[in-house]
């Protein structure tokens, strides 16, 4: 089974140039005035904003270079006879295109081969349509274990099974909206950033609706191509740990240590590990998830080796040593770095709703230990091991906004206080 894995890291807002690709005519085409034939208007396609992409296979930073170079899926659907998505699309299979890689190639921008023609009008007056929808990153059929969402989920939901990222594709017989099953990756620097694909603000003159799927399309209708947003189904949580610097009462870090056990993200929101995505978004510019499984409350198993603490060596004069060198007064990433080893990496999950009226916020849970090498009995050390809530307040996690937390740990008293900073960053990433 091959584990999809993708690192994802905090980036700016990517505006990708547009060109139209080419509209190759094709060498014969006997027949363009009857229903169902085809026009030499080539379907084509442009990517006018993308807040971050990430790609199966390949793990580093991402910038907009990355997304030409990984490009995204399309599903395609014809709906014939005058016949609209919303009547046909519970039964229609992706005959136009199936999981159709379009590519960025420098000369004639995003585009994919061979190319597909728009439908011609009928006599009568009817003209089939198009409906499409895409995602990032792009994944080949062959590489995912599953094409039904609905068995990605319940085999997900056995302990033993170890899929991460997106775990199931359509294939060209599966009937109704594409949607995807997805997983988060147990390891953050290795995320798969899901995105869906909707319209980016419509060109002049032109009938589609800004963050929302393109259905029942027309040549007339998008004008000169399919332009896409993609934006990100899920959400992001970067969080930083250290220690205030006490100039008065410095800490003698080379005989004590401060190490983390626990962190646990509570309260009236849950935070999914597994959910499936359907494509075919009903709100602007959200996300619709139609299953969510796993929680991610307990970030303990996320977090970096450096800050956690083991229990090796506990009971013996070896327990100082066998500590990672913890929490300090330099801010270090809770998650650890990502693949390239600068950017921190971020947890990515699928959020619940939000608690109703009145409202009930996160509630961050940290356990921590302050262990001194100060010659004790009987092993040459103390272990103190504190345990501190605190109530996230005015935080509530959406998709495509990422939260900061950073930790700050005061040495000013026998047992450092906790401090904790939440920025919300609700612009792209």
């Amino acid at each position: 089974m091959l584990h999809n894995r993708l690192s994802s890291v905090l980036l700016t807002l990517a505006v990708l140039l547009i060109t139209a690709c080419n509209a190759d005519v094709p060498a014969a085409l006997d027949d363009r005035s009857g229903s169902g034939t085809l026009s030499s208007e080539a379907v084509t396609f442009g990517v006018s904003e993308v807040q971050a992409v990430s790609r199966v296979g390949f793990v580093g930073e991402l910038d907009e270079l990355f997304m030409r170079a990984t490009g995204f899926g399309v599903y395609a659907y014809v709906t014939s006879d005058g016949g609209t998505w919303a009547s046909a699309g519970s039964t229609a299979t992706p005959d136009f295109m199936t999981n159709e890689h379009v590519s960025y190639e420098p000369n004639d921008g995003w585009t994919y081969r061979p190319l597909k023609y728009w439908p011609n009008e009928a006599a009568d007056g009817t003209i089939d349509r198009v409906s499409f929808f895409a995602y990032v990153p792009y994944v080949d059929l062959s590489d995912v274990a599953y094409h039904d969402a609905t068995e990605a989920m319940i085999a997900a939901a056995d302990p033993a099974f170890t899929g991460e990222g997106i775990l199931s594709l359509p294939t060209a017989a599966t009937e109704g909206t594409p949607k995807i099953a997805y997983s988060v990756a147990s390891r953050p620097a290795f995320s798969v950033d899901l995105m869906y694909g909707v319209a980016a603000p419509p060109q002049e003159g032109t009938v589609v609706s800004a963050g929302m799927p393109f259905l029942d399309m027309t040549k007339e209708a998008v004008g000169d191509r399919i332009d896409y947003r993609f934006c990100h189904a899920l959400t992001r949580v970067v969080a930083f740990a250290d220690v205030i610097d006490n100039v008065e009462e410095p800490v003698d870090f080379l005989n004590t240590k401060l190490v983390i056990s626990g962190i646990v993200l509570g309260g009236g929101q849950v935070l999914y590990k597994r959910g499936v995505l359907n494509l075919q978004n009903t709100e602007a510019n959200a996300p619709k998830w139609e299953y969510k499984d796993g929680m991610v409350g307990d970030m303990t198993d996320y977090m970096a080796t450096t800050m956690r603490h083991t229990d090796a060596g506990k009971s013996t004069d070896t327990y100082f040593a066998h500590q990672p060198l913890g929490v300090s007064t330099t801010e270090q990433s809770l998650f650890g770095l990502g693949v390239d080893g600068r950017t921190a990496a971020a947890l990515l999950f699928i959020a619940g709703e939000a608690s109703a009226e009145p409202r009930v916020w996160p509630l961050l849970t940290v356990t921590y230990h302050i262990i001194r090498r100060d010659g004790s009995e009987p092993y040459g050390y103390t272990d103190t091991e504190v345990t501190r809530e605190v109530t996230l307040k005015n935080v509530e996690f959406k998709p495509s906004e990422t939260t900061v937390l950073r930790l700050h740990f005061d040495f000013n008293e026998k047992n450092p206080t906790l401090i904790v900073d939440s920025d919300k960053y609700t612009e792209q990433w």
